[in-house]
């Protein structure tokens, strides 16, 4: 073998496999079947062999790994002839098939190209993990609201950077800052991140063919294979006649457990029960655990030609029975195994549909909903016929609503001509609840309210409308009437979104897991179910849209008034927690038309049909990133299989946390597990020496 041509399949064991009347000599030939290929007939010469394959000749004369391995081929070649001369099925040495096969089997380019798949493969996979934005999102978690980040060596980074730049804040604070940023700019963070990867990825390959020739001459170095030659000397061996059996080029195979036969540098020793070597086209030597059965050797060369690589060769042409399209099979689905289970570590969680323990919650209120029974008042209209016309619309909007999600706890629906006094005064069947008036805003005019009642001990729902909805319903324009019947739907959805999530999660008992979640809750209580009733209800006005995006953008001009006036008082007054409870207020009605907006585009599939208004309004304040984040939150409370879990629900303080920035307010959790709201002067004091000028002069 010494030379620059360096057979790594010795032609002394190809030899066993020449075609069919040719003669040993120069003329040596077998055929050679590649993958995707026709079968060729090929001289042995050319078939196993590459330029420097161990080494190069060495400059100072030193023998390299291809001169060691030329001068103990004669071992080899004996114990060969010695195999292919015994009797069959009369027991070898142990010893001498174990250092035969260990031989033919690490000197092939087989166990290099294994070594160079199986790192690229894992390079591949971890590419396929983290080398896309969307990959490094799911590898990071970044889209569970759950997970603290504060640890994670990105918010390590940033908070460091943030540190360096002279942000000067506490510790905790920064955390919980640069957390939230980490998740609302991941993708601006890793926009470069598919060049990079693509880059590193070229570079891999061209390390890894080096690297894992390296590897593998390494192994050959070593003068005893101690390791292989031990595991497959406990085999009892044997030799089994075959009819024209081919040679791949993986060389011997083997059985793990009773499974299929794999290449055997693949299956390893762990569990071996049955190795097979083809050493002759009409013999195999074969090595068995003790006990264990000989397998079927009928079919061996389809299980041969799956385990070979790139080819096998043959003693005549096999074209025709569809081995060559079976090359690499075997190979392929061992390294992919191999591959994921050498990542499987690095794979996120994922999600998937409702947990069964939520369908069946609401499949068995959905069967309820089939025989409840509800009041419906509507006070005069101008007409009779309006009167009939609201009551058929909602009694087909419940039927159909019904047929969709839980409805059983609807006590009844009332138009109301005053509809404030309604609301105030309404018999709700128990003194102690609270009262729930429809709470007043400077921008629009509430015109709905779902009030928590009592009947026969059993806790109901009832809306109440303004009598202007009833005439919205009733209105030839068929714009109005689709925008009550909007109304109507947005409403019942509250009915079973309540009935199906949130009286479970009230019933739960959660508590808080910190202070600063206690704070925020009360402004984030009630986004899940806004975004739950506009996604049910978008089918009723598909413009909607427009509305929420609206409301949206004068609640936030409304909240921007309202706070800054309420944190000059406390510049004055020192009240943090009235400053802070005027500010949860406002931050949540600007925050349910998000929600809205939200909901209602997911219902529409991604079409909000707002003209762009609420993008621009969100880009306006600095909060697009925050309203897509807020929305896949929301949604995956109820797409996920922690189906509207508790971790879930007060993570979305997080995202009232986010809109109290852009009013100079920063909750936090102190060390001592306190509540603190930092709100930093800015141009406050300005602004107060302007008034104070003012009223003096």
């Amino acid at each position: 073998m010494a030379g620059k041509r360096q057979h790594y399949i010795p032609r002394f064991l190809q030899r066993g496999f020449l075609a069919s009347g040719n003669a040993t000599g120069s003329g040596e030939r077998t055929w050679l079947h590649l993958r995707g290929d026709t079968p060729r007939l090929t001289g042995i010469r050319d078939v196993g062999v590459e330029t420097h394959f161990y080494s190069r000749p060495s400059l100072d004369g030193s023998r390299t790994l291809d001169d060691l391995i030329t001068d103990i081929e004669s071992v080899f070649l004996g114990d060969l002839r010695y195999a292919c001369e015994a009797a069959i099925e009369q027991p070898l040495d142990s010893d001498r098939a174990a250092r035969l096969v260990t031989h033919l089997m690490l000197r092939t380019a087989f166990v290099r190209s294994m070594f160079n798949q199986a790192a690229l493969g894992v390079v591949d996979e971890i590419v396929a993990l983290v080398g896309s934005r969307e990959s490094a999102r799911a590898g990071f978690r970044i889209d569970d609201p759950t997970l603290d980040l504060a640890s994670s060596p990105l918010v390590t980074a940033a908070v460091e950077a943030a540190t360096e730049a002279g942000v000067d804040m506490p510790l905790p604070l920064k955390q919980r800052v640069m957390g939230y940023v980490v998740r609302e700019h991941f993708d601006d963070i890793f926009s470069g991140m598919d060049a990079t990867m693509a880059v590193f990825r070229k570079l891999m390959t061209e390390r890894m063919a080096k690297t894992s020739a390296e590897a593998h001459n390494k192994v050959l170095a070593l003068e005893k294979q101690t390791a292989w030659e031990v595991g497959l000397g406990g085999l009892v061996w044997q030799i089994q006649s075959v009819r024209q059996v081919i040679l791949p080029d993986c060389i011997a195979v083997a059985q793990i457990d009773g499974g299929d036969l794999s290449p055997l540098v693949m299956a390893g020793l762990d569990g071996l029960e049955v190795c097979i070597v083809p050493i002759r086209a009409d013999r195999v030597m074969v090595g068995r655990r003790v006990g264990a059965a000989l397998p079927c050797l009928d079919a061996l060369n389809r299980s041969l030609a799956a385990c070979a690589d790139r080819f096998f060769i043959a003693t005549t042409p096999m074209g025709v029975s569809g081995l060559s399209e079976r090359i690499g099979q075997r190979a392929a689905e061992v390294m992919g195994s191999t591959v994921a289970d050498a990542i499987a570590h690095l794979r996120p969680a994922t999600s998937g549909q409702p947990s069964a323990d939520a369908q069946a919650r609401i499949a068995q209120a959905k069967r309820a909903s089939a025989a409840f029974s509800y009041s419906l008042t509507i006070p005069p209209l101008e007409s009779q016929v309006q009167v009939e016309v609201v009551q058929t619309l909602v009694q087909a909007a419940v039927y159909e609503q019904s047929l969709h999600m839980p409805l059983e706890a609807l006590d009844g629906i009332t138009f109301a001509l005053d509809y404030a006094s309604t609301v105030a005064r309404f018999d709700r069947g128990d003194d102690a609840l609270p009262p729930d008036p429809s709470q007043e805003r400077d921008y629009g005019t509430p015109v709905a309210k779902c009030l928590t009642v009592t009947r026969d001990g059993q806790r109901k729902l009832h809306l109440v409308f303004d009598a202007k909805v009833a005439l919205m319903l009733a209105s030839p324009d068929k714009t109005e009437m689709q925008g009550g019947i909007h109304i109507l739907a947005s409403q019942l959805g509250h009915v079973a979104h309540d009935a199906a999530y949130q009286w479970p999660f009230e019933a739960r008992g959660e508590h808080y897991p910190d202070a600063t979640t206690a704070l925020l809750y009360p402004a984030a209580a009630t986004l899940p179910g806004q975004y739950f009733t506009a996604r049910a209800a978008a089918y009723a006005a598909p413009s909607a849209g427009a509305r929420y995006a609206e409301l949206f953008r004068d609640a936030m001009a409304s909240a921007r008034q309202i706070i800054d006036s309420a944190r000059l008082r406390y510049r004055v007054d020192a009240n943090l927690d009235a400053f802070v409870a005027i500010a949860l207020r406002a931050a949540n009605h600007a925050m349910d038309h998000a929600a809205q907006w939200l909901g209602h585009r997911e219902g529409l599939g991604g079409d909000s049909e707002d003209g762009g208004l609420m993008a621009e309004t969100a880009a306006s304040l600095g909060l697009y990133e925050w309203l897509t984040l807020l929305g896949d939150d929301l949604r995956q409370l109820y797409d996920s299989e922690e189906d509207f879990s508790t971790a879930r629900v007060f993570a979305l303080t997080r995202h009232v946390e986010r809109v109290f920035w852009i009013f100079q307010m920063f909750p936090w959790l102190t060390e001592d597990g306190r509540a603190y709201v930092t709100v930093p002067m800015g141009n406050d004091a300005a602004i107060l020496d302007a008034a104070e000028q003012v009223t003096d002069g």
